[in-house]
């Protein structure tokens, strides 16, 4: 998953971000100090985005105005407000329409039981809304849930998903797959297309193993756009 914290006291803000990997290892969080910063990265960030720790007071900006306009304008994303004042705040929140609403509201300093409550309410929100995707085997119909798809490949005109337990072969074209998958899926290869989620280690320009051992290629014509994509969306610890 993919969190954004957004937090004008940097030394809370770094110490969430440790705190949520440290209950979800395999996510990735940025932090933003300010709204500015937050209003002109996200654009291009928005599609994988899963949620916002949002803190309510940020010097001179609202985090309940700016967290509202987000979700109006980007709707596949979750808002978690943050405060050191939850009498004064509390009520605000929850005068917010339906569709606006918060996924959780934390009180600084934020206990492990309520921040790990908050990450459970975001998986089993994005849970609900991701849809089964159908697929044509022969003269059966075969649904998976995209998260459980490590890759798919192409050979010929078979297509292959693959999944941590089985492999389904599909009369559907390759674009038509490639279509129908979630942002978190980027193709490598004229015929790979993987799940970022199952990525585990990707060898240079050359390959990419998944958490599975699975090794697939990247070819040149993809490596480009897709080494600068999974590095949009990926912070890296420096050295």
């Amino acid at each position: 998953m993919f969190f954004i914290i957004c937090d004008d006291n940097k030394e809370f803000a770094d110490s969430l971000r440790l705190r949520i990997k440290k209950l979800e290892p395999d996510c990735s969080v940025i932090v933003f100090n300010s709204a500015e910063q937050l209003r002109f990265s996200l654009p291009e960030m928005a599609s994988y985005t899963d949620a916002i720790f949002m803190d309510i007071n940020l010097g001179e900006s609202s985090g309940i105005c700016e967290g509202t306009e987000l979700l109006m304008e980007y709707t596949n994303i979750k808002i978690v407000y943050i405060t050191g004042y939850s009498e004064k705040y509390s009520q605000e929140i929850f005068r917010c329409p339906p569709e606006v609403s918060p996924t959780a509201f934390l009180v600084k300093p934020v206990g492990e039981d309520l921040l790990k409550n908050a990450l459970e309410r975001i998986k089993g929100i994005k849970s609900v809304q991701e849809q089964p995707l159908c697929i044509k085997n022969g003269s059966n119909k075969v649904f998976l849930q995209p998260s459980e798809i490590t890759y798919l490949s192409v050979q010929g005109r078979k297509v292959t998903f693959f999944t941590k337990t089985d492999t389904i072969e599909t009369n559907n074209t390759f674009g038509e797959c490639l279509k129908r998958l979630p942002d978190y899926f980027l193709q490598c290869h004229k015929s790979f297309c993987v799940n970022i989620r199952y990525i585990r280690l990707i060898q240079g320009k050359k390959e990419i193993q998944l958490t599975d051992g699975t090794v697939i290629p990247i070819s040149r014509g993809y490596a480009e756009a897709f080494l600068k994509e999974i590095t949009a969306r990926f912070d890296e610890l420096p050295g």
